[in-house]
């Protein structure tokens, strides 16, 4: 096994030195001796696996060593490297090649997998365009920065990588053994991330994760987006929280690829979940704040500035039909915000997407979204 690993150590070597010599001097990223320092680092990594006492091998044996060829991977082996900042080979150029080979070799050697890290299913926050790198389909799940992931879909590799560092610079990471059950309520897969193997499970806790759920695996299981992609579908960000609809909001953009002001007819929709204070102003929630936002709001700007408190939504085909309720805010004169009854109206907001992600917001919408007041104090 020893020699298998150092073979394939050498051929990870030996596209770096290659990948060294077909790059100008003035873009390459890294040194001859970074290449000579990296692969120091994994014969050692080796060696010290090799050492493990195959009769007494206890999983926190091999703990130090993953950390360890982690660090030093990740970045160059300078120590004031922060997580914003992190350009070593791990990072940046061989991150699916050396993650590989370092998943292989632990468990070559007897590594057995550590005990799951469960997440809570409180939020789920989407940001979906077609336009960006890292938002073709990027999504968070969890409750807070200490209990949640985001994963995030690579378009070259037609699937989902685990981002190490979701509040900055984008570190996508490869997952492993991707599975989800036959009801679609828990999700679970292996990371190699922050100098650790982890197993992340997600498990369902309201009736709309498994709309989630499903989407992730056949994202991650089948390959969507394939050809050019037209420049005018829409750009979207959804939030659910504990299982009800907390923010939807989209930019339409014309046919040649301009966004269309909110302004302007056929713009897109902004909805989101909050309060009214004593002054009639509308109070944004974070989404993991405890407090449960009551009413759904709407902001129009075709003409001028209103807002809307929603009585139901619902798609349409490819429509979002929103109804309101019998009144509507707005700013008079020196900007003092002003509460009038008015017919209930409805509005229809096209929203231009991709057949799966059509299907996925109509079934979202599909049941009642959002909690109304009168159900939050029975």
């Amino acid at each position: 096994m020893k020699a298998k690993l150092l073979k394939q150590k050498q051929a990870i070597i030996k596209q770096m030195e290659a990948e060294f010599e077909a790059t100008s001097e003035e873009n390459r990223y890294f040194s001859i001796e970074n290449i000579q320092k990296c692969d120091d680092d994994l014969t050692q990594f080796i060696e010290r696996l090799s050492n493990l006492d195959r009769n007494k091998l206890s999983q926190t044996d091999f703990e130090p060593i993953i950390y360890e060829i982690c660090k030093n991977l990740a970045t160059f082996n300078q120590n004031y490297e922060e997580i914003e900042y992190l350009h070593g080979f791990l990072y940046n150029g061989y991150t699916q090649e050396l993650s590989n080979f370092i998943r292989k070799a632990i468990f070559s050697f007897g590594y057995q997998l550590p005990t799951p890290i469960s997440i809570p299913t409180k939020v789920f926050s989407l940001k979906h365009s077609p336009k960006f790198q890292f938002e073709y389909f990027s999504v968070y799940i969890g409750n807070d920065s200490k209990e949640s992931v985001s994963l995030i879909y690579n378009n070259n590799n037609q699937c989902f990588e685990y981002d190490e560092n979701p509040y900055g610079d984008c570190h996508p990471l490869p997952i492993y053994n991707f599975q989800i059950n036959s009801q679609h309520t828990e999700i679970s897969f292996e990371v190699l991330s922050e100098g650790q193997y982890k197993v992340i499970k997600l498990i369902s806790q309201h009736p709309k994760d498994a709309i989630w759920f499903k989407t992730l695996a056949y994202l991650h299981q089948n390959k969507i987006f394939t050809g050019e992609i037209p420049p005018y579908l829409s750009q979207i960000t959804l939030i659910t929280r504990l299982g009800k609809l907390y923010e939807f909001c989209s930019s339409n953009y014309t046919a040649e690829g301009e966004i269309i002001s909110m302004y302007t007819e056929g713009t897109g929709t902004d909805i989101f979940a909050g309060n009214l204070d004593e002054k009639g102003n509308a109070k944004h929630f974070s989404s993991i704040e405890e407090n449960t936002p009551q009413r759904l709001f709407l902001i129009h700007a075709v003409p001028t500035w209103k807002r809307f408190e929603v009585d139901n939504l619902y798609f349409k085909d490819d429509k979002l039909v929103v109804i309101t309720q019998n009144n509507y805010h707005f700013y008079k004169e020196e900007w003092k915000l002003d509460i009038q009854l008015s017919k209930p109206q409805t509005f229809e907001f096209p929203v231009k997407t991709l057949p799966f992600m059509l299907t996925f917001l109509q079934e979202i919408f599909a049941e009642k979204p959002f909690v109304k007041e009168e159900e939050f104090t029975n």
